[in-house]
């Protein structure tokens, strides 16, 4: 297997788990990198892995959790006014800027503008990464907008099916290595989408003027980790479990997301949501105080909510996930 790389990495430490011996197919991965020549926007700094941090928060103790390793590439404009982000090539790179494209019209993103090469411009947000202390009624309701909407403005493709029967094997395989019981799992798909997949409060950016915008929206959802095209249940989980929703919030969070579908849908979302949201949030919950009891830094766990060991190339099977929930997390 040959990885085309924008720069020098450990390929192999990327497709085994921390600790981990030396996999017996090492041998069989290439790590082929970019020629020095190839073409790069040019910038005034690199904020790749985890470096963009330190231009919005004032002190490293503040730095949300990153997985430097898997970033992608983010560059800082020569004037300061644009974040350069490698968003892919080709037809999955094509599908990203159109979901990019989508949440700037629906309101809820910086525009991006094609700088080519696979990397996108998007205006530098003049303002502040949110924190749960920036959760009042109206970030309740602009979350459940931006939920509501998710669907339509990033729908799944005609080609593509989300897979019912790996999101339940992946509720089942959290649950077991949670809590120790195993339990079979029916999670219907109702209102697919390609998930965001970052709703944490640092990926909503609020403007001086109070206007607040999602950052790093449109790629996460369909890349090589979990959850893949599946229910837009998938953010309201995420959001409930970011932002530190509990009782109360969490039930009007719901109650402002439901009355924005469609009422023949309202029912059976209501249920389907509502179950993922819950056994969603306790085993984030669990995992996250057993790996913060373990020591880990939090600088370095990984963010995503259920990191697979591994998912195969486009069409292949995804195998079994460890939920790791830094608090916040990156």
């Amino acid at each position: 297997m040959t990885v085309l790389a924008s720069r020098e990495s450990n390929g192999e430490a990327g497709v085994r788990s921390e600790g981990a011996a030396p996999s017996p197919n090492a041998a069989l991965l290439r790590v082929s990198v970019a020629p020095p020549n190839s073409r790069e926007p040019l910038s005034s700094a690199d904020l790749s892995s985890g470096a963009w941090r330190g231009h919005h928060f004032a002190s490293d103790e503040n730095w949300p959790a990153s997985w430097t390793s898997t970033e992608r590439r983010k560059l800082l404009s020569p004037d300061g006014r644009s974040l350069l982000k490698f968003e892919g090539l080709g037809r999955s790179g094509k599908a990203v800027m159109m979901r990019a494209r989508a949440i700037a019209d629906a309101g809820f993103g910086p525009e991006p503008l094609d700088s080519g090469d696979g990397f996108a411009a998007y205006d530098w947000v003049a303002g502040r990464p949110m924190t749960k202390d920036d959760l009042d009624a109206r970030m309740l309701r602009r979350l459940a907008a931006y939920c509501a909407e998710r669907p339509t403005i990033c729908p799944v493709g005609q080609s593509t099916t989300p897979s019912q029967v790996e999101l339940e094997s992946m509720v089942a395989t959290n649950l077991e290595r949670a809590f120790g019981t195993r339990r079979k799992m029916s999670l219907r798909v109702e209102r697919p989408t390609i998930a965001d997949g970052r709703m944490m409060p640092h990926e909503w950016l609020v403007s001086p003027e109070g206007i607040s915008l999602k950052a790093d929206g449109a790629a996460h959802g369909d890349d090589h980790f979990f959850p893949g095209p599946t229910d837009v249940a998938w953010d309201l989980a995420g959001a409930i479990v970011e932002w530190g929703m509990t009782g109360a919030t969490r039930e009007a969070f719901l109650h402002a997301y439901h009355p924005r579908i469609r009422r023949g849908s309202r029912r059976a979302n209501r249920r389907l949501d509502d179950r993922i949201c819950r056994v969603s949030s306790r085993v984030l919950h669990r995992r996250a105080r057993e790996l913060l009891g373990h020591g880990r830094s939090r600088a370095s766990l990984p963010g995503a909510r259920a990191v697979s060991h591994a998912r195969a190339a486009r069409g292949g099977r995804r195998h079994g996930s460890i939920v790791v929930l830094p608090s916040p997390g990156e």
